[in-house]
């Protein structure tokens, strides 16, 4: 598997995604029921172990009836990697 880069949004994404989930009150087995994925592949993505493709996102978002736009105007308060290393 590629080296993942763990950035301050891709922490963001994820953290917000447990967050929604746990507030519907879902288990990783129900949400993953919900995307017709399994409970490792959720687990993988919250995790960090796994890439958070768009169309996951996608689904994620749909399923835990989050709203896309309020979701990424979220992270634009989060600093890029790139933003990170210049402040280094």
């Amino acid at each position: 598997m590629p080296h993942l880069r763990r950035t301050p949004r891709s922490f963001r994404i994820r953290e917000l995604l447990v967050q929604h989930r746990i507030a519907m009150g879902l288990t990783q087995t129900e949400l993953a029921r919900a995307i017709g994925r399994t409970q490792d592949f959720v687990s993988r993505i919250e995790n960090g172990e796994r890439r958070l493709m768009l169309e996951d996102f996608l689904d994620f978002a749909n399923a835990l009836s989050i709203d896309k736009v309020s979701f990424l105007a979220v992270l634009e308060e989060v600093p890029s990697a790139r933003q990170v290393r210049r402040v280094r």
